[in-house]
């Protein structure tokens, strides 16, 4: 994404938002302000209809007031018998309705009415002289005296036109004036005055136009107060009432907000165009340029970048960019030796070698002979781990240096071309190319490289328990590319590592097999399926004194899904080199324990345990501090368990605090095989083994050459150190005869049982039981079936 796109994301939400923020901030804030300002001006409204209603009331009152007590009526019922008192009363009623009309523009009506309720007198403020009383009206007196009976009454109702009026009548007694004691038709008459609400009609009609709600009239204020709902008490008993219809001030907040939205809109869009006018002139831009000129610099298109001569973040950013890139330019030869030598050896490295190496063969003369050797140097990790980093660091220089000297040497003296490399740790590689005359030259030259280590000199390279094994493969018949040439090499290596070590190999489509056929074998093994794939059996060996079942030695099988079953002499070694056997020996220690105590209840109840365990596993503590665990775990006592470890562990003292470990728990220790190599039976007794086993082998070899008495004084020497002897691999009965006559103590071969899985060593020892009970007196070894 382009920095002004990226800039344009992270600016435009940020003012969006903070617009919106605002927006609805100012929304709030308007809108409280609009509904506080209706409020009261609603409420003020309101307040004047009460104040125009209670003037009129005062106006009627004052009329009302005026003619009940004034002499006009009075003169008038009193002067029955004078003919003109009609026309006295109504000179003397308009001018009352002149002297108390306070405007022309406000309409007072005045009417008395006989005690029938019959109009004796109208008389009005307006210019028509033949003007009668409001029919609407005067039902309404007629029907508010019969429905309250009061003598004096004021009330509001609405004309014949609909405006509204404010009505008061008074019921009079014709001979006082007063209010009646009693109602007597003939004897009272009624006065009534009526005024014409103009402001009050005008400023309601205002309201209920405006706010699109009429304004109505009820006895009680309201019970529930709404938003913006009013209500005034106009007289006892008669509020005014107004509830605002909602619409009105939704359609005025959505206008509020229309309006807030369109500015702060517009307002964003302005504020992010001038910023990103701004960025682009004078961040964006140069920005832009020096990405532009690195491209450059980068592509090899120009030498450097060109400086800003701005005194900010940038130019001096463009200043720093500057400098680096000349001191790469400097430095660019000196960088480019390092990564094409290795910078320890001062070798070529892997990508180095392969690519002169391509060069050489691509150039090698017709009829020359090229080779790629492999070299690896056997034990290392252990020399690094063991002597320290500084130690191995020099063993890998001097092993440079001498691969360097013969490569000179080769020059000087046959013309031999060869590259030497250092591929990784402790792998090397050669290519050599020979003239035609010169066909062994790879063969020689490899000899000459394991010399100072065969030959055990004076040098680190003697000094250190290490081996070097070297694989060479053939160009062109074994490859024509350096790549393809560089792996069957190191198939040959591999072929020479399991060969014994310090050995040459020359490649070929068995030996590609064979390493095919170990790395699918390490790669089934890294994979770690131990509880679907290996499967414990369990070999018996007996006591010689009374031939019954001793113990039972663990012995691992693999039955892989895609190898399918894989020999003990293949993966064993593959699992010591590759550092998974501390996985499996703990697999079979684990599973052995498990199965351990039914075993016991079936085969007996002293039956020992003996678990082979590999050298590679032999120099942590950690192994015996699990096996103690297990122990515990699975409540087995440590007297009855014995492990088994081969003789050449002796070749490293440091193993000596493992079995000492062992020892100290309690477990039992058997040197296993004893007679296949050549360490004396005197050095093995100065470790704390309980048990010497012979190996098959050993045995064999004495019968062939007929020295069978040779075992008589190494068992006894072993008795004599309170060691007890096994003897493994008795096959027959001669061998058996010949082991027990010199009181070995324990017997195991084919000849009394094979190795057998859990379950079949249980039901084979249920049908062997089943047997010598039926021959009683017979011992339980007998030749296997």
């Amino acid at each position: 994404m382009k920095l002004n796109h990226r800039i344009l994301l992270l600016i435009a939400p940020v003012i969006l938002l903070s617009s919106a923020a605002s927006n609805y901030i100012i929304y709030n804030s308007q809108k409280d302000a609009l509904i506080k300002r209706t409020d009261s001006y609603l409420q003020l409204n309101m307040e004047k209809l009460a104040s125009h209603f209670r003037q009129t009331k005062a106006l009627v009152s004052s009329y009302s007031f005026t003619l009940a007590k004034s002499d006009i009526i009075r003169y008038y019922f009193s002067h029955k018998q004078n003919p003109y008192r009609e026309l006295e009363l109504v000179d003397n009623m308009h001018e009352t309705l002149h002297i108390l009309q306070p405007s022309e523009q406000k309409f007072v009506a005045l009417s008395i009415l006989d005690g029938n309720k019959k109009v004796l007198y109208y008389a009005e403020n307006s210019n028509d002289p033949f003007a009668q009383i409001d029919p609407t009206v005067k039902k309404y007196v007629d029907a508010r005296f019969e429905k309250t009976r009061r003598t004096s009454d004021v009330s509001f109702t609405t004309n014949s036109s609909g405006d509204g009026v404010l009505v008061r009548y008074d019921v009079l007694d014709t001979q006082t004036l007063e209010t009646p004691l009693s109602y007597n038709r003939d004897e009272v008459f009624f006065v009534v005055v009526y005024v014409k609400l103009d402001q009050f009609n005008a400023l309601r009609h205002k309201m209920e136009y405006d706010n699109k709600t009429l304004v109505y009239f009820a006895h009680t204020p309201p019970k529930h107060n709404y938003p913006l709902l009013q209500s005034v008490e106009l007289q006892p008993g008669l509020y005014a009432i107004f509830d605002p219809a909602p619409m009105l001030l939704k359609n005025q907040l959505s206008s509020i907000q229309k309006d807030l939205l369109v500015s702060f809109s517009v307002s964003a869009f302005v504020t992010v165009l001038l910023l990103l006018i701004l960025l682009y002139r004078h961040v964006i831009n140069p920005i832009l340029r020096l990405d532009s000129q690195l491209q450059e610099v980068e592509n090899k298109q120009r030498r450097n970048i060109e400086k800003l001569n701005t005194n900010d973040e940038i130019g001096r950013l463009s200043t720093r960019f500057y400098v680096m890139y000349t001191e790469l330019e400097s430095t660019y030869q000196r960088t480019k030796i390092l990564a094409e030598n290795d910078h320890l050896t001062k070798l070529a490295n892997r990508h180095q070698f392969q690519v002169q190496a391509q060069k050489a063969l691509a150039e090698l003369p017709p009829k020359h002979h090229a080779w790629v050797l492999y070299i690896d140097l056997d034990n290392f990790k252990y020399v690094n781990d063991k002597y320290g980093h500084q130690v191995g660091d020099s063993l890998l220089i001097s092993f440079a240096t001498h691969m360097r000297l013969l490569c000179d040497e080769f020059q000087r003296e046959d013309g031999v071309v060869s590259i030497p490399a250092r591929l990784s740790g402790d792998e090397f590689a050669i290519i050599i190319c020979s003239p035609h005359r010169l066909p062994h030259s790879a063969q020689k030259f490899a000899e000459l490289l394991l010399e100072p280590i065969l030959n055990k000199s004076s040098t680190a390279l003697s000094n250190l328990p290490i081996t070097a094994s070297v694989g060479i493969s053939t160009y062109i018949q074994d490859g024509d590319h350096i790549d393809k040439l560089l792996i069957h090499a190191d198939a040959a290596m591999y072929q020479a590592k399991n060969s014994g070590k310090n050995q040459i190999s020359f490649y070929s489509r068995k030996l590609d097999k064979e390493v095919q056929r170990r790395n699918r074998i390490e790669r089934a093994l890294r994979s770690g399926n131990f509880d679907d794939e290996f499967t414990l059996y369990y070999q018996p060996y007996f006591s010689r004194t009374d031939g019954m079942i001793a113990g039972v030695e663990v012995l691992l099988r693999w039955h892989s899904k895609h190898l399918g079953d894989v020999s003990p002499k293949e993966f064993i070694p593959v699992a010591e080199q590759t550092g998974l056997f501390n996985l499996l020996d703990r697999w079979v220690i684990k599973t052995a324990f498990s199965q351990y105590t039914t075993l016991r209840k079936v085969l007996n109840e002293s039956l020992q345990l003996s678990i082979n365990l590999s050298t590679a596993t032999l120099t942590s503590l950690e192994l015996a501090n699990f096996i103690d665990k297990q122990a515990h775990k699975h409540q087995i006592s440590p007297n009855m368990v014995a492990f088994e470890i081969t003789e050449t562990f002796t070749a490293d003292k440091q193993n000596y605090l493992l079995l000492t470990e062992l020892n100290h728990l309690g477990f039992g220790l058997t040197i296993d095989d004893f007679g296949v190599h050549h360490t004396s039976l005197a050095q093995l007794l100065q470790y704390p083994v309980k048990n010497i086993k012979f190996g098959r082998h050993f045995l064999e070899t004495l019968s062939e050459k007929n020295k069978q008495s040779v075992i008589k004084p190494l068992i006894e020497l072993c008795h004599s150190q309170g060691m007890t002897v096994t003897a493994q691999g008795v096959e027959n009965y001669d061998s058996h005869h010949w082991v027990s006559s010199h009181q070995c103590d324990y017997l195991q071969g084919y000849f009394y049982a094979q190795p057998m899985s859990y379950s079949g060593i249980i039901e084979w020892h249920t049908n062997k039981q089943e047997t010598v009970n039926n021959a009683k007196g017979h011992h339980f070894i007998t030749q296997s079936s």
